[in-house]
């Protein structure tokens, strides 16, 4: 068996489908207007700040008609002051680390690396970046990073890809964070908005065979923490409907003292009419605090409500916290739907 390589960041590596595909081809959102699918919290390395308000509907509404995430963010974003390009991207160096913690000196040629051992051998490695390469600013410095896809091959079939981070150092990029998505699945489409990453793509279902994963993904993820979370997610069910979930209060970037309750929906109640929560201070990777609650629905799988009172005075913390909801598949523990908020505890 190959030794599956990983970086200094936490990285699990997942099971893979299909094939890439074309950066031209159009983003499909099956998200209703009513989701608020693009992110909005603070830029990674301020410890105060707050993000401004979540992207209205309507400006949802025009991503879904507008066919390409590229479309609306080239509408509403600002560039940064300097940028990385595609061409140090493709050519830069960074160091892997495997399993046994032996490091790999990655030096990339035209986004192309395979060491010298060979395909049956423990430690063989072939390393491809994808051609598609978002750029934006990730850490709220003012200068233009980058994300893109990475796919590695050990010598055997699989085909292991995950979103990676280059942020902009003096002018050149350094690998700063990378995460799993899964055994060749299929992307549509990646773009940076706002110091969050957006990611379209296609992976496997519980019951998808290895050649064609089949369940759609719509994630949004920010580089906390000095790794990549999820922030917001969304998933397209075998008979086509959204599972999305939306925190509408309290809102994204408000301040308020504990005690306070948080309320929201979900297209897809649950199963068990079970959602899980998890709050987390500012800088800290771990929760302080997580547990599971019950949505309301009048049929179960319908549309569901949620109220969750926290009362967080017993922490005696103030400052900046993350607010997660989500729901978890009981068939892998993957997630199903995700929102999250960022809010500032007085």
């Amino acid at each position: 068996m190959k030794r599956a390589l990983f970086l200094v960041f936490p990285l699990i590596l997942a099971s893979f489908a299909c094939s890439f595909v074309s950066p031209s081809q159009p983003l499909s959102l099956t998200v209703p207007a009513t989701a608020t699918v693009l992110p909005d919290s603070p830029p990674i390395q301020t410890t105060a700040s707050i993000p401004s308000p979540a992207l209205p509907p309507a400006a949802v509404e025009t991503i879904h008609a507008a066919g390409t995430l590229e479309k609306i963010l080239s509408a509403t974003s600002s560039p940064a002051q300097a940028s990385l390009s595609v061409e140090q991207i493709r050519n830069a160096s960074f160091i892997l680390i495997d399993s046994d913690q032996v490091r790999q000196n990655v030096i990339l040629q035209d986004g192309q690396f395979q060491n010298e051992v060979h395909p049956d051998q423990a430690g063989y490695i072939n390393l491809t970046l994808m051609d598609k390469i978002a750029f934006g600013d990730l850490n709220g410095d003012g200068l233009e990073d980058a994300a893109v896809i990475m796919v590695e091959n050990f010598g055997g079939s699989g085909q292991f890809a995950s979103l990676a981070t280059f942020l902009n150092q003096n002018g050149k990029p350094r690998l700063a964070a990378r995460t799993m998505i899964d055994d060749r699945p299929i992307f549509q489409d990646i773009a940076i908005k706002d110091g969050a990453i957006l990611l379209n793509v296609t992976v496997h279902g519980p019951n998808d065979p290895m050649c064609c994963p089949n369940q759609p993904t719509v994630r949004v993820y920010r580089l906390l923490d000095q790794d990549l979370q999820i922030v917001r997610y969304s998933s397209t069910t075998s008979s086509g409907s959204s599972r999305i979930i939306q925190i509408n209060d309290p809102a994204d970037g408000s301040e308020f003292s504990s005690p306070f309750t948080v309320r929201g929906s979900t297209t897809i109640s649950p199963f068990e009419n079970t959602l899980s929560y998890a709050i987390f201070k500012n800088g800290v990777s771990e929760p302080i605090l997580k547990a599971g609650f019950t949505v309301q629905t009048s049929e179960p799988g319908g549309p569901g409500t949620f109220i969750l009172p926290l009362d967080l005075t017993q922490i005696n913390y103030h400052g900046q916290i993350r607010i997660e909801i989500t729901d978890f598949s009981l068939a892998d523990g993957s997630i199903l739907a995700r929102d999250s908020i960022f809010v500032l505890l007085k």
